[in-house]
């Protein structure tokens, strides 16, 4: 009953879903806290994140059990919900700054008059729906969405190659250790990817050889984002830091765009439609805990929670961006980096029974 997804849509969303939130304030606020050294900051981060996954691959080689039955074999049920309801809070917590800051580029840059509350409505519709389904609503949806995250990403990539200055980055090291660390401290709070991975152990078919498969997706998700703060510096170089969403700039400067026009738009609506599922990732999870924690037959009143709750503080918090970024870039990183990083390495500890078939990670 708990295998929901095939390993070939876990692939696909990582490829799909992950690198998307990344695109938007991400860049700016690594380049304003070391410049042309971005990238390395970046780096810091995918690394962290790789060495997150590594684990939760080799948990997942060595049982069939999913992470909520390891937790309560391992600290018994009291423990197991304590710790599922601080994962929550970290879903929701998380969810907020890139749904602000996705909203705030939709209604800044694709609007000419100030839009409506109505506006972005139909995301937390979609969000509150998802939440309703079983995990293989996700994989289903990875299926499709991949073709448009790397077709999309691809074509930006090919339109901006022109504006790019790859001189730009020397020399590669100028900033010190400690500013390049602080860089990637405050641009962690859009990784943690690899606790997504965690919630999924025990839920998906494996053969051998998956768990390559399955880093070298997350490996080629990361790889897009790496590429985009990369380029991101190349093309804006001193003033990148005042490029608070860059998305819909990044390709503005290409000799065909001033002799055609914006089609690059279509790329940046569809990576803007992929956005809604990578928006809703951690509210469904949230539901998905809380459904842990209370039971499965609240789940329509949890999903209507979570995402009402999250629209509400969104809208509250409109003209307080600069004062979620400041949060979740400074105060919130050890929150982040615990729940995202160093729990996922820790629970490869997690008691555990041998699995009888072949390890899918060797």
């Amino acid at each position: 009953m708990n295998r929901q997804l095939k390993t070939r849509q876990v692939c696909l969303f990582a490829v799909a879903f992950l690198p998307v939130t990344k695109f938007f304030l991400l860049p700016s606020v690594l380049a304003s806290e070391c410049g042309r050294d971005m990238w390395i900051a970046c780096l810091l981060d995918v690394l962290a994140d790789a060495a997150a996954v590594i684990s939760v691959l080799i948990l997942n080689s060595l049982t069939d059990k999913t992470f909520f039955e390891l937790l309560e074999i391992t600290f018994g049920k009291t423990i197991k919900n304590l710790l599922l309801f601080l994962y929550f809070i970290y879903f929701f917590v998380s969810a907020l700054l890139p749904i602000s800051e996705q909203r705030n580029y939709v209604d800044h840059t694709l609007y000419e008059t100030p839009p409506s509350f109505i506006t972005f409505l139909p995301f937390f519709i979609i969000s509150a729906y998802l939440g309703l389904k079983q995990l293989r609503v996700l994989g289903r949806a990875a299926d499709v969405m991949w073709i448009f995250t790397c077709t999309s990403t691809v074509f930006l990539f090919f339109l901006s190659l022109q504006s790019a200055d790859f001189f730009a980055i020397f020399p590669i090291g100028r900033q010190s250790a400690g500013k390049i660390v602080s860089a990637g401290m405050k641009g962690y709070g859009w990784f943690g990817d690899a606790v997504y991975l965690l919630f999924m152990v025990g839920r998906f078919d494996r053969k051998k050889n998956d768990g390559k498969k399955l880093f070298l997706s997350f490996i080629l998700a990361e790889f897009f984002v790496l590429l985009f703060v990369f380029m991101f510096y190349c093309i804006f170089t001193s003033i990148s830091w005042r490029q608070i969403f860059a998305l819909t700039e990044f390709s503005k400067y290409a000799t065909v765009i001033n002799n055609v026009g914006r089609f690059d738009y279509i790329a940046i609506l569809f990576i803007l439609f992929v956005g809604v599922f990578s928006l809703s990732l951690p509210l469904y999870f949230a539901v998905t805990v809380l459904c842990e924690i209370f039971g499965e037959n609240k789940r329509w009143i949890f999903s209507l929670a979570v995402n009402g709750g999250v629209m509400i503080l969104s809208y509250l918090l409109d003209e307080s961006l600069a004062s979620l970024k400041q949060i979740v870039t400074g105060y919130g990183f050890w929150f982040f980096f615990v729940f995202g990083n160093i729990l996922p390495i820790l629970s490869v500890f997690l008691k555990k029974e041998k699995r009888k078939i072949e390890k899918s990670f060797n």
